[in-house]
């Protein structure tokens, strides 16, 4: 019943918002609302079909194309997250996306950053820079991280906790290189504005919020954890790290296991059973680890296997891991939280075994 009512809300703020419209759209009313709710009910696979589709019938000078880009992303990142679509898949179909413009949804200003989901947050002293950690309801997976280099200095003070959308040109689209399914992908956008939405808004601006909310906004306690506390987690635990590296190179066809997903999807094929990956999982959750998977280059030689968790780094957007190398193929530092970088994102534990730093910077 619940959604019954749902929808003839969502369908009668759509209706109102672009009844006015002069010409006939080659998109109608009732097609677009389709694509509103399966995203916000977070149904990826409809989301992506329905959109792919209109993406390919709707007009350039439509002003709902620079939404519904940005819903095709959304949802095919959350079917990465669920296992229905691979990162190389992903990768292939977000190119034609850079260079376009894009509108993201109405999400609340804060100037309280950290564990901050689905919120827009100043993310330099020059007030020229915002982010957003976008990610489902539940907030168990991050489908991006957004980078949006503004136009003009914004006064994120200023308009704290008022509501607004971010509008911009996508300059890149880098899916996590690790393939890990709790983060999806990273999004940079330029030329960004920042959109407040009307405290009185019109009737077209009402049918917009109406429609176009993904994921409630939403905060959570730090997962941060200094180096040494997972390094003496890690040397308590030895054992169980060496029993998972040398199950994981054992299984040579298995390149990645996390949160219930696997790649390649079916694991029988290589000779991997459901037993084995209960014995994966039971280590997982011992060492509190979300998953591995091979980072070698090239892939499957299994030279350099990460060790994934969800523990926060110390800069926004960053994460730590473990990992095996048989040798760094980037920098060492002495701490992960104070000089770690993307071309330096290693620290030494003991023997082949590092701390590892997930950053996009």
């Amino acid at each position: 019943m619940k959604r019954i009512i749902y929808n003839l809300v969502v369908a009668a703020c759509f209706a109102t918002a672009f009844a006015q419209q002069p010409k006939p759209p080659t998109v109608t009313d009732d097609e677009f609302q389709k694509v509103l709710v399966a995203v916000s009910n977070e149904e990826w696979e409809a989301a992506v079909a329905l959109s792919s589709k209109l993406l390919k019938q709707m007009k350039d000078e439509d002003k709902r194309l620079v939404r519904l880009r940005y819903i095709y992303l959304y949802a095919a990142a959350g079917m990465v997250t669920t296992g229905k679509m691979e990162f190389q898949d992903f990768a292939k179909s977000a190119k034609e996306f850079v260079g376009k413009e894009v509108e993201c949804p109405y999400r609340p200003i804060t100037l309280e950053c950290r564990g901050a989901f689905n919120f827009i947050c100043p993310s330099n002293e020059k007030q020229d820079r915002a982010t957003v950690a976008a990610s489902n309801k539940t907030g168990t997976s991050i489908l991006a991280f957004e980078y949006t280099q503004l136009k003009e200095p914004f006064d994120f003070a200023r308009h704290e906790d008022e509501a607004a959308s971010i509008s911009g040109t996508i300059d890149a689209i880098v899916p996590n290189p690790n393939k890990s399914r709790f983060l999806v992908m990273r999004l940079f956008i330029t030329n960004g504005i920042i959109n407040l939405k009307d405290k009185t808004p019109s009737v077209a601006l009402l049918g917009v919020v109406c429609l176009f909310t993904l994921a409630c906004s939403s905060r959570h306690v730090s997962t941060h954890k200094a180096d040494q506390e997972m390094i003496a987690n890690f040397q308590t635990h030895r054992a169980d790290f060496d029993e998972l590296l040398k199950m994981f190179r054992a299984d040579k066809g298995l390149l990645y296991f996390s949160k219930g997903h696997t790649r390649p999807e079916n694991v029988q094929s290589i000779g991997v059973t459901s037993e084995r990956l209960k014995q994966y999982q039971a280590l997982f959750a011992r060492l509190g680890l979300d998953g591995m998977g091979d980072l070698s280059r090239p892939e499957g030689s299994k030279e350099e296997v990460w060790f994934f968790t969800s523990i926060e780094g110390p800069r926004e957007s960053t994460f730590k891991h473990y990992a095996f190398l048989s040798q760094p193929a980037r920098g060492v530092v002495n701490d992960l939280d104070h000089g770690a970088s993307k071309s330096a994102p290693y620290r030494v534990i003991e023997d082949h075994w590092y701390l590892a730093l997930d950053d996009a910077d």
